[in-house]
């Protein structure tokens, strides 16, 4: 399954993704659950009830390190003499609402996540 595809949405929604862990264990300094949590229960709320998949921004930077990331990739698996496997949604093996899209495997245990800064 690539990523960004219909069916790498459809896998993932009403999920909680590893990309949004932090708003489910976000908390303020009383200890209650944060403004973030709480929008992002709503959505994964409504995704569950309604089956369709939130709407949602991607910033110029954003937009950046998703049309960059296959170099990185490469550039990883040439600095490192390895092979970088590509994946789509990895559902999580026993929390039943939740997984989580690497960028990619490596070898039978690893995992890599690229970032592409806008600027050197």
């Amino acid at each position: 399954m690539e990523q960004r595809t219909a069916e790498w949405f459809q896998a993932r929604l009403g999920k909680v993704t590893a990309s949004n862990v932090y708003n489910v264990l976000s908390k303020t300094v009383k200890g209650t659950p944060t403004s973030k949590y709480e929008d992002y229960k709503i959505k994964l709320m409504t995704e569950r009830l309604t089956g369709e998949i939130s709407q949602f921004y991607t910033t110029p930077a954003m937009q950046w390190g998703i049309e960059h990331e296959e170099d990185a990739l490469k550039e990883y698996a040439f600095i490192y003499d390895t092979e970088v496997s590509q994946c789509g949604f990895i559902q999580h093996p026993t929390i039943q609402m939740a997984g989580a899209s690497p960028d990619g495997f490596v070898g039978d245990d690893g995992l890599v996540e690229v970032k592409c800064p806008q600027s050197p």
